[in-house]
């Protein structure tokens, strides 16, 4: 609100004074009882000022002599010009002496308005009773009674209009402070805002951006992952399938083994029953070679027999018959004899070969056996280590699928993520938008307030 002008300041003077009936008529009457008003009003004030000091609003404005005989005064004077009646700049001016010196004491307009009353009051009181006026017509004292009060409301609104104005300044001066306030506090605040809008916005824009990267690397990842766990899981089954032709090696192996070892046991009770027929075969040549030396003995005392026959005659021709027929008999049997030493010592030597290469059979299938066992014990080996690889492997393809199932909960993520930073991102650039506008009405605000 701007100050109003001179101009406008005497026209509404102008329209107050008409407006409560200031005629010529009522300035003599005021000119005429200002000498009577004058004598009772110091005894009105002294008890105004004492009426006052009751109350603790005005109490500890008017409290101390100096500043209640100033006021006093003050009042003195300034009564006396409103009985002059005249109404000029001079009175205006007091009136607003009169309302600034109240107002920058804290006096406020109802604690004035309401001390007014009281003086106001107390004057009329004393004019009615004011014997000088006692030999005046009755509507004259009426007609006195409405000036004092018509001039009293134009005094009281005059100060008023003081008090409204000064009003009007601190209100205006208060809204300049809070602008300047507002504009220091809330202008960091909205370009700090502006500011992180748009940083914001860029990181927003950012974390769209690196979500979407995120989630097509995801899908890549979670592709190659789900080719990862096919992968393995043909390792797996492979895995099985050898582990299965390992444990059919193994029985094989087992059973290899077990008849290595029945063979070899065979081998061994063969090569000894060999060796008794090669040891009864010697002792069959033994008996033998004592059979050829019977014989060989027998045809020797055969012939003997014979040659003793012979030198007998006649008499030992019988016994030369039995000692031929012996000796044919043990020639027989020494030639039986030989051929079956000649038999024995082939059966012998065929019996050797057979218990050399029975041996040899032996070794080989001890051999074999010894070969069998590091075979199974080979196979074990590499079953237990083709059942480790299938469990590894197995767990391998479960990890595969956790992965692919966890990279394929992160592209879900990352969809969501996406989502969101868009969100953000449309959140950042209404906040950078909200944010110019807030300034903008910030300043107008204040542009507002300085002008108000």
């Amino acid at each position: 609100m701007l100050p109003a002008s001179a101009t406008e300041q005497s026209a509404s003077r102008e329209w107050s004074l008409k407006f409560n009936d200031v005629t010529p008529a009522m300035r003599s009457r005021l000119r005429a009882a200002k000498p009577d008003i004058l004598k009772i009003l110091p005894d009105m004030l002294d008890d105004f000022y004492r009426h006052i000091a009751n109350f603790p609003e005005t109490q500890s404005r008017f409290s101390s002599g100096t500043s209640s005989d100033r006021a006093r005064n003050a009042q003195l004077k300034h009564w006396s010009m409103i009985l002059d009646a005249e109404f000029g700049e001079a009175y205006f001016e007091s009136t607003r002496r009169t309302g600034t010196v109240h107002y920058r004491l804290g006096v406020s307009s109802s604690a004035y308005i309401g001390a007014y009353r009281h003086l106001t009051g107390s004057m009329v009181a004393k004019v009615i009773r004011l014997s000088p006026l006692q030999r005046l017509m009755g509507h004259d004292r009426t007609q006195l009674v409405q000036d004092l009060i018509s001039v009293a409301f134009i005094d009281m609104d005059s100060v008023m209009q003081t008090f409204i104005g000064l009003m009007e300044q601190d209100r205006q001066e208060g809204l300049r402070k809070v602008a300047e306030t507002l504009d220091q506090r809330l202008q960091p605040i909205v370009l700090k805002v502006g500011d992180s809008g748009r940083a914001l916005e860029s990181a927003a824009g950012q974390m769209s951006q690196i979500a979407g990267e995120t989630t097509t690397k995801s899908t890549t990842i979670a592709a190659a992952t789900e080719q990862a766990s096919m992968n393995v899981q043909t390792v797996a089954t492979a895995a099985e399938q050898l582990s299965a032709s390992i444990d059919g090696i193994a029985r094989r192996a087992d059973e290899a083994s077990e008849v290595a070892e029945s063979a070899s046991r065979t081998m061994a009770q063969t090569a000894e029953q060999v060796t008794r027929l090669l040891e009864a075969t010697r002792e069959i040549g033994q008996v033998v070679g004592l059979i050829d030396s019977i014989a060989s003995q027998t045809n020797l005392l055969a012939l003997n027999a014979t040659i003793e026959a012979a030198r007998a005659g006649e008499a030992g021709r019988g016994f030369s018959v039995v000692a031929s027929e012996v000796k044919q008999l043990a020639t027989q049997t020494a030639k039986a004899t030989a051929d079956i030493a000649a038999r024995i010592s082939g059966l012998q030597n065929s019996t050797e070969q057979s218990v050399g290469s029975i041996r040899a059979i032996g070794e080989i299938i001890t051999r074999l056996t010894e070969i069998g066992a590091t075979i199974s014990q080979a196979v074990g080996q590499q079953k237990q280590a083709t059942d480790e690889i299938a469990r590894n492997v197995l767990e391998a393809s479960c990890g595969t699928r956790d992965v692919a199932g966890n990279v394929s909960g992160i592209a879900e993520a990352n969809g969501i993520v996406s989502a969101n930073a868009g969100t953000v991102l449309r959140t950042a650039q209404d906040l950078s938008a909200q944010a110019q506008a807030m300034r903008g009405e910030l300043e107008s605000f204040m542009a507002g307030l300085k002008v108000a």
